[in-house]
């Protein structure tokens, strides 16, 4: 029997009968979408790190040419509460919690990311250096990654 569910793939919803398979729209493999579903199924928080980006990070790599522009068509804010996950709508809320001091923020699902290789490293959300810098300090920020759980609070608009 068929269902609404989330292409994971590319954030869309389908009827379907498995993730990852939304047709004509979804440019990503069944293979790569589990590896970013670690949100799919159930409400559960996932415990993994978070990294941050900004625009100089990724004006440093060469993405996003003269303007940096985020997935959902805005310029990048350095400043904002926001994140970039892949398997996420944007406009939804997540809670992240720094598993070593205790502080939480509330993002902005606005982007997506993180790339492959943070991916493999067992990065699942990258946020600006505003939310990093909240939930870590400077200490965050100069590590690059910390320890986080990560959970859904708003799944609608």
């Amino acid at each position: 029997m068929n269902s609404k569910t989330i292409c994971f793939a590319c954030c869309t919803a389908v009827l379907t009968m498995s993730i990852g398979n939304c047709g004509e729209s979804c440019r990503k493999t069944t293979e790569s979408t589990s590896a970013h579903n670690v949100f799919a199924t159930n409400s559960t928080p996932s415990v993994k790190l978070a990294s941050w980006y900004s625009r100089e990070s990724c004006r440093r790599e060469g993405t996003g040419g003269k303007d940096i522009l985020m997935a959902n068509g805005k310029p990048l804010n350095d400043s904002a509460m926001t994140c970039a996950v892949w398997n996420i709508p944007f406009r939804r809320k997540l809670r992240v919690r720094n598993l070593a001091n205790g502080r939480t923020v509330i993002v902005t699902v606005t982007d997506r990311g993180p790339g492959k290789r943070s991916r493999s490293q067992g990065v699942i959300v990258d946020l600006t250096p505003a939310a990093m810098r909240e939930l870590a300090g400077e200490k965050g920020i100069k590590q690059g990654r910390v320890m986080v759980e990560v959970e859904r609070i708003s799944w609608t608009e």
